[in-house]
Parts: structure tokens; sequence; C-alpha cells
């Protein structure tokens, strides 16, 4: 699905196939970016376009959704996309495999502020400690994700063994449902669900699950190949500039940018009003990365380790 956003009220966004630039008009640079419609992803992209900032840089954004991350990273390799979004270990897997991706800018961070992902248990579990969570039988969106990683994590900084968990791979919408019907004993959400996962009750957070990986990392990233920076520095540069402003609004202005995100995700608007809104990173350094590549090297979800350095920039 290709979604071209054009300049103008925030909250209210064109939707159209892409056409010619009028006649005499200097013709901006078109750029592919692959995504998943989600918060952390869309909200400062959807306000710089909206607003007429990337328009103001020359820039034509041309926004391809996607049902996955994992599409999205296919399709930026193969050159379908310019820029995609993608959660971070999926990256870092990549480049450990020797795949030539390069990070352009944040998209998430995890702050230890925010709340926008959480393990959780039943409300009546006796579950409290890694140790109780030996050899259980644990929910994520996706084998050996960022999640994975976190519940390891947690589970060896709370006296418990993350070599002896079961892993499962479950939709966040059905991992629910089978953890409230006693089918599984953890699962690990993100906003929104996690947040109507805990509405009802039946269901509480295990505290401080993502806070053991470390106090802030890179949670996901806009990515490209090492060859398409290359080419075109200026634009990378341009791009990352771009949504580190629009961040700097959109991270203390949820309430402004709610419905926006609603028109865009399909989340109705109340969830958005009410749920954990994902802070975006407004800088891009070694540090916010280095932490979750040790991490998942060391919980076995990463072959070998490496300088994050190696992927920032081209």
């Amino acid at each position: 699905m290709i979604v071209r956003l054009v300049a103008g009220s925030l909250l209210s966004l064109a939707l159209f196939t892409a056409g010619a630039a009028p006649g005499g008009a200097q013709t901006p640079v078109v750029l592919r970016v692959g995504l998943v419609a989600n918060d952390d992803a869309a909200t400062p992209l959807l306000y710089a376009q909206s607003t007429g900032m990337f328009a103001k840089a020359g820039i034509d954004v041309e926004l391809q959704l996607q049902s996955s991350g994992a599409a999205v990273t296919a399709a930026v390799m193969a050159g379908t996309f310019d820029i995609g979004k993608s959660s971070i270990v999926p990256l870092i897997n990549a480049h450990a495999h020797d795949l030539p991706i390069t990070i352009v800018a944040p998209a998430s961070v995890w702050n230890g502020r925010d709340k926008f992902a959480a393990l959780l248990v039943r409300a009546d579990s006796p579950i409290k400690t890694g140790k109780d969570l030996e050899g259980k039988l644990i929910g994520v969106q996706s084998l050996n994700d960022m999640n994975q990683v976190a519940t390891d994590a947690w589970v060896s900084a709370h006296g418990g063994d993350p070599t002896t968990l079961k892993f499962i791979e479950l939709p966040m919408t059905a991992g629910v449902a089978a953890l409230k019907s006693g089918r599984i004993d953890a699962a690990a959400f993100v906003a929104p669900v996690v947040d109507n996962a805990l509405a009802d009750g039946q269901l509480r957070a295990l505290p401080g699950a993502y806070d053991a990986i470390a106090p802030q990392y890179l949670f996901a990233a806009w990515f490209s190949t090492k060859a398409w920076v290359h080419d075109h520095a200026d634009v990378a540069r341009q791009f990352a500039r771009i949504l580190a402003e629009a961040a700097e609004y959109t991270n203390s202005h949820h309430a402004q940018t709610a419905a926006m995100v609603a028109q865009f995700t399909s989340i109705p608007l109340d969830v958005i009003q009410h749920m954990t809104r994902t802070p975006s990173g407004t800088t891009l350094n070694a540090s916010l990365l280095q932490p979750i590549i040790d991490s998942a090297v060391k919980y076995k979800v990463l072959a070998r380790g490496f300088s994050a350095s190696e992927m920032i920039g081209n």
C-alpha cells in the first residue's frame, strides 16, 4: 500500500497515488520509505510531512506500508524502499550476518520512564522473580526479538536461569488471550496492546523487565543499505535531521498528535489518547546501540558481538 502525504493541516492527511510534479516546478527528491503503521514509526514522520518540513528540504516522502519489520527489511535490501523502519534486534542480526545495513536515524528509544513495553503475567500468578519463571512458556511477537532479549535479561537479573525459558511466537492480541486463559505463563507486549491488556485487571506487569538491558537504549531504528546512504548521503542526513526536529515536538505534544496517529494507524482515537506513547529518539550514537548488541550476544540471540559504530553511518 502506497501512502503519499501532502503538507497541510496536521490533522488532515491526504492519501493518494503518486503523480507527476506540476509543470515548471522543481522536482523534489522522492524518498521511498517502508514501515509498519504504528506509533513509534509514524508520529515524527507524519508530523514532519504534514507541516511541510520535508517539502521545505526538497524531499517528497512516499510511505509504503508493510505487515512486518521483516518485510520492510527484505524490501530495503532488494532496493524497493530507500529507507525502512525496524525493531533493532533484526537489524543487528542482519549486520552480524554481513548484510550491508546501516542505521540512518533513531526511531523509538527505551528511556526507563515511558513504559511502552512490559512483561506480563496473570494477576493471580505466583510468578514474581526470575527464578519463578524458570522453565515457563513465554509468548513473544517474534522469536529472537527485543522482547525475548528483555525477558532473558530480566530473568537473569532476578535470580533465574534464562536458558530454561521456552519461547513461543504469538501475535500480541493472541498472546493476551493465551495468557489470560493460562495456556502460556507470561508474555511480552508493547503499546498499545500492553495498555489494553492491563486495563481489566486480569494481568499485571513484572517490574522493570526492559530496564534489565540498560537504562536507555535504541529500541527501533530507521535504516538503509550502505550503498544507498553512500550514494544519497545528503538526503539521508536531511531525513535524520528533520525527524529529530519533529521528535522534539511530538515527544512532548501527545494530545496534539493523537488524531493524526489514530488516522494513520487505524488505532481508535480513544486508545491513542490513553495509551503510553512511544518516545522517539533525537540523537544517534553508539552508546544507545551497544547495550542491546551486548545483551543479544549474552543471551545467544546474536551469534557474534561487534562495535555499534559499525552500524552507524555508511
